[in-house]
């Protein structure tokens, strides 16, 4: 059958949808911790049978985190309105305790903000076994290649409530434009445009299964194309080929919809600037959104065979893919820094030079609609 993808501006999807075949009896592929790892996660204590990690044990590791290493700082953004403080760790080799630090650096810069809808919850608890990792475990190499600035959560009101908003009733990953949020204000003002990633991730729950994550980058066409060139055409490829190296995969946010043709398929949304993986690469950043599906089921054997989740493992399944995914980003900048810094580098010098620009040939895109771009299958 075919499949017909669909974009606005770049080459993200719809596809045709087409039953699953039948469904195999779980295997299961847990993630061991190495022997040097001494400290777990609130979520590996609990082995993964708790809702996601509430604050105070959340800053508990956090803190006990720092004091066992010199490669880790963690610097308080803000104050939430219910009294949680909202922290920033940074991560490298050597170590950095402010932006002014990396003036005559060559290190690519990777920013993780997790948590931003509280009741969506694996990417921070994946984001607190990257810092382990990072520190004391297999990762460590990676530190001595690029900085990791990791918001351990940016909606802690919002997760210890269990719900989406923070105690204004903001939905804060609508407030990239108006910074009307003292979170994302703090985000903005004192991370994005201070310590200036290359790479910006934001982590959610969304999309659908039989996808341990999905994924999406920029879909505005006032966006930097040599940026999304990279999201799209090296860097999502290279999750995918980690994910299905441990019998997973990914796929396109968000999930299925009838065309306007009558196909049903999956669709990607939102070319909104107010969201955070829209704002960030309209900013110069090679901005993405991972979404963590909550269905029970996994793709296995390079793609080809689909089986089901026992719910009581689902989500360790699901921290597990937002870690994957978030290894690789820093995999992937650690591996092509100069070119990966260059392109940012160029794309923000071109948005000067545009702004200096007042004639009538510079222009950019106001109004839009999806096109057929290319063709991919998925479950």
């Amino acid at each position: 059958m075919s499949r017909m993808i669909r974009s606005s501006a770049l080459p993200l999807l719809i596809a045709a949808l087409f039953p699953f075949p039948g469904l195999s009896l779980p295997g299961t592929a847990s993630h061991q911790l190495s022997a040097q790892q001494q400290l777990q996660t609130p979520a590996e204590t609990a082995n993964y049978q708790q809702a996601g990690t509430l604050y105070q044990p959340l800053m508990e590791f956090v803190y006990e985190l720092e004091s066992q290493t010199e490669l880790m700082n963690v610097v308080k953004l803000t104050q939430t309105l219910g009294g949680r403080d909202i922290v920033l760790c940074v991560l490298s080799n050597p170590p950095v305790l402010q932006p002014a630090d990396l003036a005559y650096s060559d290190k690519p810069v990777v920013l993780i903000v997790n948590n931003v809808h509280g009741g969506e919850v694996a990417g921070k608890d994946a984001a607190m076994e990257i810092m382990r990792d990072l520190v004391m475990g297999d990762l460590r190499p990676l530190l001595d290649e690029v900085v990791v600035l990791v918001v351990p959560t940016i909606n802690p009101d919002g997760a210890e409530g269990r719900r989406r908003s923070n105690d204004e009733g903001f939905d804060m990953n609508r407030d990239y434009l108006k910074l009307e949020s003292e979170e994302i204000h703090a985000l903005v003002t004192k991370v994005l445009y201070k310590w200036r990633p290359d790479i910006f991730v934001d982590t959610h729950h969304g999309g659908s299964a039989p996808y341990v994550i999905t994924f999406q980058t920029n879909m505005n066409p006032a966006g930097d194309a040599n940026i999304m060139r990279i999201g799209n055409e090296e860097i999502i490829p290279q999750i995918r080929a980690a994910l299905r190296a441990e019998d997973y995969d990914g796929f396109w946010y968000s999930g299925p919809q009838t065309m306007d043709n009558g196909e049903v398929g999956w669709s990607p949304t939102s070319v909104e600037p107010r969201k955070q993986h829209v704002y960030a690469t309209l900013a110069n950043t090679v901005g993405f959104l991972f979404e963590t599906p909550s269905g029970s089921h996994r793709v296995v054997d390079n793609g080809t065979r689909v089986v089901e989740i026992p719910e009581a493992e689902r989500y360790q399944h699901q921290v597990r893919g937002q870690y994957i995914a978030q290894r690789e980003l820093i995999k992937y900048a650690a591996e092509n820094a100069e070119r990966l810094r260059a392109t940012v580098a160029q794309a923000r010098a071109d948005a000067i030079a545009r702004g200096n620009d007042d004639s009538d040939n510079d222009q950019f895109p106001i109004a839009y609609e999806q096109v057929e771009n290319f063709r991919e299958p998925f479950w």
